[in-house]
């Protein structure tokens, strides 16, 4: 389902001739275009089992398919939304069109596992996150390995000659430049309350300066969201989620977070077939100026003294 006004509304795109698991634990595999007009996620056909990508085109209101030979590729849209990228150890690195899925790149010789990848906007960077927990880099004019550093990319750029990647490793976020290496930053203690777990889910927003951390562990479900530059905790989330993976989205103006909150099962309707399925919720990120506006209309015909706004949480802050 994709929402273009904050979850008001929300439009349903059916994916005819696929193997129907109900919910997937992991999320990771649906994506959407930085532009919003692409939807891609990864299938199995009903008739053969053949993974393949399935990209719905929300302008045209149409689909295409590509058949693949990995169940798990690793998927990225370049900042334009015009190539959509798959990954896999198999086949390697390619690149197609999202216009008509025709296949523009092929490389081979990048067939590293990687969980998740980054594209510099000029698109001739490429950061792998592997499974390892380590960033790969590659030049794709060369098809070269360029560096490796620890961690998880969240933000790649290229500004000249010079890499720039901001990052996480467990609960400290880092700057890491081609020129001048790494620098640290410690993160609240708040923000370590739930243990890292293999399917956590850590955005980035660059416009905003926000990252949202994901805790998916086997006990818990715990998001954060957090001032990159400080490392300061600006909000968190405990989702009532324990069967499947919390997932979320940062819109790219930075406006809007999403969040899995809720699982519901045997939930049945009229004609007594079950149903299981999550909710999320949408929050607006408002900016001071709003913030302010907003309790001015809360204290329209009131007066508090700073003390009541402090002891009933209305700050601007």
């Amino acid at each position: 389902m994709i929402s273009a006004d904050n979850g008001k509304t929300s439009e349903k795109i059916i994916l005819d001739n696929t193997i129907p698991f109900g919910l997937m634990k992991n999320t990771k595999s649906y994506i959407v275009s930085n532009d919003g007009r692409y939807f891609a996620s990864i299938w199995q056909k009903g008739s053969s089992g053949v993974p393949f990508l399935a990209l719905y085109d929300l302008e045209k209101k149409e689909n295409r398919e590509v058949e693949l030979e990995s169940i798990s590729p690793a998927i990225h849209f370049s900042d334009d939304g015009k190539e959509i990228l798959l990954l896999d150890e198999k086949e390697g690195l390619k690149v197609y069109n999202t216009e008509d899925l025709s296949e523009l790149q092929s490389y081979p010789e990048i067939n590293e596992s990687a969980e998740s990848m980054f594209l510099s906007e000029d698109n001739k960077i490429l950061a792998l996150n592997r499974f390892s927990g380590i960033i790969s880099l590659f030049n794709l004019e060369t098809g070269k390995p360029v560096e490796e550093i620890p961690g998880e990319a969240l933000y790649l750029e290229r500004n000249g000659e010079e890499i720039r990647i901001k990052g996480i490793q467990n609960n400290t976020a880092f700057n890491w430049s081609s020129k001048s290496g790494l620098t640290s930053i410690e993160m609240d203690e708040a923000c370590a309350q739930t243990p890292v777990g293999f399917d956590d889910v850590n955005l980035y927003n660059e416009n905003a300066g926000l990252l949202l951390m994901i805790r998916n562990n086997d006990t818990e479900r715990k998001a954060y969201v957090v001032d990159f530059a400080s490392g300061r905790l600006k909000m968190s989330f405990t989702p009532s989620i324990k069967k499947y993976n919390v997932n979320g989205h940062i819109s790219p103006d930075g406006k809007t977070i999403v969040i899995d909150q809720s699982y519901y099962a045997k939930q049945y309707n009229p004609d007594a077939q079950e149903a299981d399925y999550m909710s999320s919720a949408v929050y607006k990120i408002l900016s001071k100026e709003q913030v302010e506006e907003e309790i001015n209309k809360i204290l329209a015909g009131r007066t508090l003294t700073k003390k009541e706004k402090e002891q009933i949480g209305i700050t601007a802050e």
